[in-house]
């Protein structure tokens, strides 16, 4: 675990070091990206997150599925690595908790799992067998396996924070694919 411990260290270092208009920039184009996507244009829920400053920002994609009259949902962190699903119905949905998270507000109603067609996933690093490195708290990780076997899971990063390869678990839940601002990437095959 201390590797892993290490390895966020650096990784969140480098992510606060993106100067602000390249994290516009980026942000721009990862969402142009999924909206690209069949996956995004077959979705009829999304369970997405907005992301803190130096995290890929997914509000104008959150705005745009609103519009396109998607159901969105994002998460909601309640006791330890129990995270919830609320249903934004508006941006005005979204507040920041007291732990600093861009969440839904509390008259959100909840939507179950089995809803979800598409999650888009934050994390600190990715690597193209799917293994994420997120925060270290296992929220993606548990509530992943509730989703139906078809749902699409992607998580969603820059360039700068991907990686040839990551240490992964046995608890650790990969993910089908990534996207970047220069692509949406399928999950390769792990090797045995």
């Amino acid at each position: 675990m201390h590797v892993k411990s290490a390895l966020r260290k650096e990784l969140l270092s480098i992510m606060r070091s993106i100067p602000r208009e390249d994290r516009s920039r980026t942000d721009t184009a990862i969402c142009a990206r999924i909206l690209s996507t069949d996956v995004y244009e077959c979705a009829d829920v999304l369970f997405l997150f907005i992301g803190l400053e130096w995290e890929v920002n997914l509000s104008s994609l959150l705005k745009r599925a609103l519009a396109d009259g998607k159901t969105v949902l994002c998460p909601v962190a309640r006791k330890k690595g129990i995270m919830e699903a609320l249903r934004v119905e508006r941006p005005e949905d979204l507040h920041r908790s007291e732990g600093g998270l861009i969440e839904p507000a509390a008259h959100c109603p909840p939507a179950r799992p089995e809803a979800i067609d598409l999650t888009l996933a934050p994390c600190l690093s990715c690597d193209p067998f799917g293994v994420r490195i997120g925060y270290g708290g296992g929220y993606y990780d548990r509530y992943l396996p509730l989703l139906r076997a078809d749902a699409i899971n992607l998580t969603v990063l820059r360039e700068c924070q991907f990686s040839i390869h990551l240490p992964g678990e046995v608890h650790d839940v990969p993910v089908d694919g990534y996207i970047t601002e220069t692509g949406v990437f399928r999950a390769a095959p792990a090797s045995l």
